[in-house]
């Protein structure tokens, strides 16, 4: 990628971001429409955006067409993860994925060993995917654990690493997982390449 490529990248990653940001106190809401639109994006969840008619009201209009999926399908998991976690909001600001998912995997100790090796081996296939489309399909299995478990998610930092699996650049997909994994095990953040 080329400089200019990146920094187009970057500010289209910081729409997405503040549309996202912005959705959701929205699609959050316990206002009785809150639910239905809710409800409607929960059955987009793996849908053509075009299909996901609840997203729309959402898109600002200068986002990518792959950023405006994104979009939609973290609206979609956010909706998910709040079925799930009813008595408070899933968005808790500062927890990466497998921040997340470490953290409901040691609440859920009591679920046995099985359940939570059926877990692993589903974050173990979410942290080696390469499409939207596989992220999605192993998040819909993991986010109903985390409301169950009463953790939170930052669905702004999810939808900026969504969008680097989507967008294609491998660099940016693999730094992704692997600050997936280094959440999940405990260790800091890796260090930025000087």
């Amino acid at each position: 990628m080329t400089e200019l490529d990146l920094t187009a990248t970057a500010a289209l990653t910081q729409r997405l971001a503040g549309a996202v940001a912005a959705a959701l106190p929205q699609v959050g809401t316990s206002a009785a429409w809150g639910a239905g639109v809710r409800a409607d994006l929960r059955r987009g969840i793996r849908r053509d955006l075009g299909q996901v008619r609840a997203a729309w009201r959402y898109l600002p209009g200068d986002l990518s067409p792959t950023a405006d999926l994104v979009l939609a399908r973290t609206l979609s998991l956010y909706a998910l993860h709040h079925q799930h976690l009813r008595a408070r909001n899933p968005h808790q600001s500062g927890v990466g994925l497998g921040r997340a998912y470490a953290a409901a995997v040691g609440r859920g100790q009591a679920r046995g060993p099985d359940k939570v090796a059926r877990e692993d081996a589903v974050f173990a296939r979410l942290v080696r995917v390469a499409t939207l489309e596989a992220a999605t399909a192993h998040l819909v299995r993991l986010v109903p654990m985390l409301g169950k478990a009463g953790t939170g998610l930052d669905y702004v930092f999810l939808a900026r690493d969504l969008y680097a699996v989507a967008a294609g650049d491998e660099l940016a997909a693999r730094r992704v997982r692997t600050r997936w994994v280094r959440q999940r095990a405990g260790l800091p953040a890796a260090a930025a390449a000087a």
